[in-house]
């Protein structure tokens, strides 16, 4: 299985959500899986106008010239991608964004007679791909992770020949990259657990009840990490001389 992780954090290889892929990455490539992983904010990426050229005058091929090209190779050639960003006001990020609408030369547009339903079909591979979404979050709910996930789960949907296979997301994350002996083992549990879904994912593209339960697990209780958040943003706001953050 081929693996290709694209980060979409605009801190790039710094943070929680570079840690989730290190450790799940480790685990697959355990598991006998070529891996890989693309920092999005360190290549070059523009928006999408929107001309639709790559469907209509270059099928298949993008009028912008810069590094989308190659990452949209990487695309076509893995077996798997995993996008991963931080959780933005409910979302994604813009980069994470912006790297999907430039995925749009990969598809073909297609409709159902019967539905009237248009699909989007990949032009370049026949086998289909599987998707994997990580996102990390300083909400304590994980309910805050909702929008995310209706949005990839309809974006699989409308995409012929690409299932939403496994979603993994982190709430209280700002645990994983601060220091914290209070939750210090529930962080290493973790980690581990995600680098076991990363070999389990490898082995069969899916991963077991147990591990699932293993992340989707607070790290700490609600009053915990309240304490935790506001001594965490007050001791910034101190240091940089801002008062209560205004």
């Amino acid at each position: 299985m081929k693996i290709v992780a694209f980060n979409g954090s605009p801190r790039g290889g710094r943070g929680a959500t570079s840690i989730m892929i290190e450790n799940f990455l480790l685990g697959a490539r355990n598991g006998g899986a070529e891996v890989s992983s693309v920092v999005l904010v360190d290549k070059v990426i523009h928006s999408c106008l929107g001309s639709l050229y790559c469907w209509t005058k270059t099928p298949g091929r993008c009028i912008l010239q810069d590094d989308m090209r190659e990452l949209r190779k990487k695309v076509i050639e893995s077996d798997a991608i995993l996008l991963a960003t931080p959780l933005h006001f409910s979302g994604m990020t813009s980069i994470m964004r912006v790297f999907i609408d430039r995925l749009m030369p990969c598809f073909q547009p297609e409709i159902s007679e019967e539905t009237g339903q248009v699909k989007l079909i990949f032009r370049d591979r026949e086998k289909p791909l599987s998707l994997i979404v990580m996102a990390s979050g300083s909400f304590s709910e994980k309910e805050a992770f909702v929008p995310l996930h209706s949005y990839f789960e309809r974006w699989a949907q409308n995409i012929s020949g690409m299932q939403l296979d496994l979603e993994m997301y982190r709430s209280q994350a700002d645990f994983l990259h601060n220091k914290n002996e209070e939750v210090h083992d529930a962080v290493s549990l973790y980690l581990s657990s995600l680098t076991k879904a990363g070999e389990q994912f490898a082995h069969s593209a899916k991963i077991s009840n147990d591990i699932r339960v293993q992340l989707e697990k607070p790290l700490a209780d609600n009053k915990q990490y309240a304490r935790f958040f506001s001594d965490y943003w007050n001791s910034i706001f101190q240091v940089n001389g801002v008062n209560g953050g205004r």
